[in-house]
C-alpha cells in the first residue's frame, strides 16, 4: 500500500487484507486530493493489477472573522455583522449568534462561507453590542468544528444628552453681565446661540474646550426690570452619536436696568430761585418726587 510516498504493508486473510495507517501519519497528510495505491502479488509471484482509490483531505479547523459597517465610533442605530469563515461551512443560522446589548434582525446569506446580521442597539443605553459565535456551533463540509470561539463588540450611544444650566450672577444691574455655564452630560455638536432662548438680554456664541461644559455671555436690555427671567435651550444639539439633545432651563434670575430718577422742589425759595434774608430765616423745606428708588 502506497500513501502520500509511504509504503505500507498489508496483510491477506482469506480473502480480504487490510492495513493500519498510524494517526501521525494521517495528521501530516497535505490538504486536497490523495490517492492509495495498492499492489500484490501471489505466491507464484503474479502480480494483480494495480488499484488506487482517491481521496480528499480535510483537517483543518474552520476559522471566523466577525466584522461590522460601524467600526470606528458609537452608533445609534442598527449595526451589519459580517461573519466571514475560511471554508464553506454548513447549518450555520441565527440562532447560532448570541446577541447582548441589541436585538437580532434579519440574517442573511451571502455564499456558504459569508453571511451577515443586523442588530439593533437597545434604546437610551451606552452599552456595547456584543456579538459571540462558539467554535461548536458551526462546521466545514467535512464535519470539523470551528477552531475557537469568536466575539465582536460595537460601542453604542442611544441615550439623549442631557444639560445643567447655571449663573455666575443671578441679579444684574445696569452695567452687569452673566456668565452662563452649560454643562452637558457628554459632548455635544451644533451647539450655537440659536438654540439659547435669553429673554430681556442677548447671548454670545457660546464656546467650550472638551465639547461638554460650555460657556457664553448674558447681556441685559437697558430699561427692563423683571424678576423671573430664564435662559432656556431647545434640543437643537446632537451628541457625537447623532442623539438629538433634551431641552433644560435656568433657575429665575432678576435684571434691573431702569436707573432711578429724581425731580427737586423748594417753595420757600420763590418763583425766583434765590434765597432772601427773609427766606434764609427760616427753615427751608426741599422735596421733590423720583421713581425707581425704593421706600426708605
Amino acid at each position: 500500500i502506497i500513501l502520500a510516498g509511504t509504503s505500507y504493508i498489508a496483510t491477506v486473510s482469506g480473502n480480504s487484507w487490510s492495513t493500519n495507517i498510524p494517526v501521525t501519519d494521517l495528521q501530516v497528510l497535505a490538504e486536497g486530493n490523495q490517492t492509495i495505491t495498492a499492489n500484490v502479488s501471489d505466491a507464484a509471484g503474479n502480480p494483480a493489477p494495480e488499484i488506487t482509490r482517491s481521496f480528499s483531505v480535510d483537517i483543518i479547523a474552520p476559522s471566523l472573522t466577525i466584522t461590522d459597517n460601524k467600526p470606528d465610533a458609537p452608533t445609534n442605530g442598527p449595526v451589519t455583522y459580517t461573519f466571514a469563515f475560511t471554508e464553506n461551512v454548513q447549518n450555520f443560522v441565527s440562532g447560532d449568534i448570541t446577541v447582548s446589548g441589541g436585538a437580532k434582525g434579519a440574517f442573511g446569506i451571502t455564499d456558504a462561507k459569508t453571511y451577515t446580521l443586523i442588530v439593533t442597539p437597545n434604546a437610551d443605553s451606552t452599552d456595547s453590542i456584543t456579538v459571540t459565535v462558539d467554535s461548536n456551533k458551526y462546521t466545514d463540509m467535512a464535519g470539523n468544528a470551528g477552531d475557537s470561539d469568536k466575539m465582536a463588540s460595537q460601542a453604542v450611544d442611544t441615550e439623549a444628552p442631557s444639560l445643567i444650566i447655571t449663573l455666575s450672577d443671578s441679579a444684574l444691574k445696569i452695567g452687569d453681565t452673566s456668565i452662563i455655564t452649560f454643562t452637558f452630560s457628554e459632548a455635544v455638536t451644533g451647539f450655537t446661540s440659536e438654540d439659547i432662548s435669553a429673554p430681556n438680554g442677548t447671548i454670545s456664541a457660546p464656546t467650550s474646550d472638551d465639547g461638554i461644559t460650555w460657556t457664553a455671555t448674558f447681556t441685559p436690555h437697558p430699561n427692563t426690570k423683571s424678576s423671573d427671567i430664564i435662559i432656556s435651550v431647545t434640543s437643537g444639539y446632537t451628541d457625537v452619536a447623532g442623539n438629538a439633545g433634551q431641552p433644560a432651563s435656568s433657575a429665575a434670575f432678576a435684571i434691573d436696568t431702569i436707573a432711578p430718577s429724581l425731580a427737586i422742589a423748594a417753595p420757600n425759595l420763590g418763583s425766583d430761585d434765590i434765597l432772601s434774608v427773609i427766606e434764609a430765616g427760616q427753615p427751608l423745606t426741599i422735596s421733590g418726587t423720583s421713581s425707581g428708588v425704593e421706600d426708605g
